[in-house]
């Protein structure tokens, strides 16, 4: 017997010396190929969080995935960058934690991601200081500057109240979700709001995506998206318990197979909801008979300033709306500010719109206006003008939602302390309106009136009773050649899909074009175009729910993500 264990040790011995020089595969477990790839992604996120432990480091890196997701808005629509770039901030503030501030470090990582991500999509601030350039141009590098400074906060604040909150396990995607959502609903709102380019709008050119925010609005949308595409980020994370997950049973078995899972499953849930309804919608064959005819008189803002400038561009928008005899058009929409002068004070050019209108047929201008007040003297309105075939006026809607230092100054006595008088001097003559109103006119379909900026309000486009449609007139031709214009529509559009009612939308030097309220384009005039387009207005759907709720529904979703985020935070 001890022969036999001694020869089974030496045999053993002999097995051992052999699997040691690896001539005896079977009697060891070799590193799969997968194994091999989960070792190296843990090595390669060893090393990334030791790397981000430097604080320069950091800085520089939120700066650069925030330029990186500046790829997601129109007219790039790069949304599949947002998987890298928000995971990113995930791993960037975990690293956080460990600065000896880490609510400060947070907050100036989530302003540098920010201003990253706003800095190349807000170029087009600086072209309407271009217009009269030896006045104004050189505000153009401050105001870009400024403006992409100031909307980073909003991200800088999101970024701060996910890190004062932040877990050690999956749910701290939901807590960046959370957050984003919050930042984007204040912007929304105050300093009376700047909702441009919300997160959501990355999304948009492909419609199946966004039909989600019929229920749950942008910003309720916009939180599940960033969850999904943070969701990456938490495979490089370690167990609630401080120990590391081994490589290969996080690549395979634990982590990971659940983050792809659950990230593709989202997204695929999402598109699914969307192209289930875009595949249940009406045909365009049952569009309502109305036909609307847009105008793009394709003229630089610079031009209107020059001699008789004002009088060509009224002569080319009536070339423009004139249409045969035997026309099926019903209404004819003119852009916002066609005419600088105040259609409806002048006898002679409401003499040429009833020549240029056919028989039962409206001509929608857009057109500035001015009022006498007794005690405040002469008031000047951007509005929305209505006549009927006779050329009479007979609705009148002032824009009531002014751009700030577009065509008004807040707080003038900030910018006269600090030396900005002629800005404040040139700038800030117009009166709001009384507010969102719903127009109807005799033998026409009803309709909600937006003029430019009034139309990237989420759950802010509809006054009074429901319309047939919604009716938006822009001068895009402030935005110059840049992403200005392509940007403003798919805001505008995105309305559509939120309320569930068609647009028409007439824009010089913009995207001028009939939609439906899936946010299908039924016809569209590019921008940089002259022309004119025709097409029927597509019927208006039922409320949708984000229609009836509004930002509660956004405000419900927010609660929701957040209370799920507190009760796995362990």
């Amino acid at each position: 017997m001890k022969r036999i264990g001694a020869g089974s040790a030496k045999a053993g011995g002999i097995a051992l010396h052999r699997c040691d020089l690896n001539l005896a595969p079977p009697c060891m477990s070799q590193s799969s190929p997968l194994e091999q790839a989960a070792e190296s992604i843990d090595a390669a996120a060893q090393a990334a969080s030791r790397a981000l432990t430097n604080p320069w480091l950091r800085y520089a890196t939120a700066l650069l995935f925030g330029l990186l997701a500046s790829l997601s808005v129109a007219p790039m629509h790069l949304s599949a960058v947002l998987l890298i770039s928000l995971s990113a901030l995930v791993l960037l503030i975990d690293a956080s934690k460990s600065a000896k501030r880490p609510l400060l470090d947070a907050a100036l990582l989530g302003w540098l991601f920010g201003l990253g991500m706003c800095l190349p999509s807000y170029t087009w601030i600086a072209n309407p200081f271009y217009v009269e350039a030896e006045k104004y141009a050189f505000l153009a590098p401050v105001a870009v500057i400024g403006m992409a400074a100031g909307m980073a906060l909003f991200i800088a604040f999101s970024v701060t109240l996910a890190a004062r909150f932040w877990t050690n396990n999956w749910s701290r995607v939901l807590v960046l979700a959370a957050a984003w959502s919050a930042g984007e609903l204040l912007r929304g709102y105050i300093l009376t709001g700047f909702p441009w380019n919300l997160i959501v709008y990355a999304w948009a050119d492909g419609l199946a995506v966004v039909q989600g925010a019929s229920i749950l609005g942008p910003y309720g949308l916009g939180l599940v998206l960033v969850a999904l595409c943070a969701l990456p980020a938490i495979a490089f994370r370690p167990r609630a318990d401080g120990r590391p997950i081994p490589p290969a049973i996080r690549l395979v078995d634990r982590v990971p197979a659940r983050v792809l899972m659950a990230c593709i499953g989202g997204f695929l849930l999402v598109y699914g909801f969307g192209a289930v309804r875009l595949a249940l919608a009406t045909p365009d064959a049952e569009a309502n008979p109305t036909v609307v005819r847009l105008i793009n008189p394709n003229v630089e803002q610079r031009l209107k300033f020059l001699p008789n400038g004002e009088t060509r561009l009224f002569e080319q928008a009536l070339g423009l709306g004139q249409t045969p005899a035997d026309s099926s058009v019903d209404l004819i929409v003119w852009p916002e500010a066609t005419t600088s002068f105040d259609l409806s004070a002048s006898a002679l050019a409401q003499q040429y719109i009833g020549d240029m209108l056919g028989e039962h047929q409206l001509l929608l201008a857009g057109s500035s206006r001015v009022a006498f007040d007794p005690s405040a003297g002469r008031l000047f309105h951007n509005s929305l003008q209505v006549y009927d075939t006779t050329g009479a006026l007979t609705h009148i809607y002032d824009k009531s939602h002014l751009v700030p230092f577009g065509e008004y100054v807040p707080i003038k006595w900030f910018f006269n302390t600090i030396g900005f008088e002629q800005l404040t001097r040139a700038r800030g003559a117009l009166t709001p309106g009384g507010g969102l109103d719903t127009v109807q006119p005799d033998g026409a379909p009803s309709f909600s009136p937006l003029i430019c900026y009034e139309a990237i309000f989420p759950g802010h486009v509809v006054g009074g009773e429901r319309p047939d449609f919604l009716l938006n007139v822009s001068d895009d031709s402030w935005f110059g050649k840049a992403w200005g214009p392509r940007q403003h529509f798919v805001s505008a559009r995105m309305r559509t899909v939120e309320e569930g009612l068609p647009m028409v939308r007439s824009a010089n030097q913009g995207v001028s074009a009939v939609i439906d309220p899936y946010g299908r384009i039924v016809r569209h005039l590019d921008p940089y175009k002259e022309g004119a387009i025709e097409a029927g207005l597509p019927p208006p759907l039922s409320p949708t729910v984000y229609a009836v709720l509004g930002d509660w529904m956004s405000l419900i979703v927010l609660l929701l993500a957040a209370g799920i985020a507190w009760r796995f935070r362990y």
